[in-house]
């Protein structure tokens, strides 16, 4: 998975102990000499898409509360906020769940 540095940078900053885990298993795949590409389909599943549907052209409304949201196609960045700030326990637990994912897919990589 190639990562952004941005990305990288807010990891490091906002989620120490997770980017020191994800580092970790970084430097052990890249020791090892095991680097996988990674599916590019896997990396355009984004957990949001569960939580809204098409309600236009641009426009998608989120399944929990009805809110229409603009967004382009294939971006889920404003439901993603919408969820974290309107739904702050659906957007932990679905953030939690896709942290162990990640970690258990780099973790894989090493073994």
């Amino acid at each position: 998975m190639v990562m952004k540095k941005n990305m990288i940078r807010h990891l490091r900053i906002k989620h120490p102990s997770s980017f020191d885990e994800m580092e970790a298993t970084r430097k052990a795949t890249t020791f090892a000499g095991v680097i996988k590409e990674q599916n590019k389909q896997s990396e355009k599943r984004c957990w949001t898409k569960k939580y809204c549907r098409r309600a236009g052209d641009m426009m998608f409304a989120c399944v929990i509360c009805g809110v229409v949201l603009r967004m382009p196609d294939g971006l889920f960045s404003n439901m993603k906020r919408h969820i974290k700030s309107k739904h702050p326990d659906v957007y932990k637990s679905e953030s939690e769940i896709a942290k162990k994912t990640l970690l258990e897919s780099l973790t894989k990589e090493c073994y």
